[in-house]
């Protein structure tokens, strides 16, 4: 996205902006309306000067918040067993329960129905994996 124009003038409850690219995209004194004393603007860290001298985006002034664009949030506490192998993962006490792995990105890398204890080959990097209805951030 290199513009966005007049997208969230009318949206009364926007009380956040989340954006992933360390240049800020061209937009119009309208885009955000009145949001821009209301809502947290969220950037990736680093960014906060080019935000802050950006044509209309330092309008946000104090509501802007530096964020790592490729951290995982929101991943439960009670996560599933593993032990992380020489070629990549293997899980315990998940026998017979579904198995899915992410990438970071959100691109599927492996759906299993039934899991039935067997090693799973990983390339390096970080995955999101659920288990059942237990999730957990890996990586390897």
């Amino acid at each position: 996205v290199t513009s966005i124009e007049q997208t969230f003038g009318g949206c009364d409850n926007l009380i956040s902006i989340r954006v992933k690219s360390s240049t800020p995209a061209t937009i119009t004194q309208y885009t955000f309306s009145s949001h821009y004393s209301k809502a947290t603007l969220y950037i990736p860290i680093g960014s906060l000067e080019n935000y802050k001298n950006a044509t209309y985006w330092k309008s946000f002034r104090n509501n802007i918040v530096e964020y790592d664009v490729t951290a995982i949030n929101d991943i439960d506490i009670d996560a599933p067993a593993f032990e992380i192998t020489a070629g990549g993962i293997q899980f315990t006490a998940t026998d017979g329960k579904p198995l899915t792995i992410y990438t970071t990105n959100g691109a599927l890398v492996e759906k299993i129905d039934s899991y039935a204890g067997e090693e799973i080959m990983l390339e390096k990097g970080v995955y999101i994996i659920r288990v059942g209805n237990k999730t957990a951030k890996v990586k390897l």
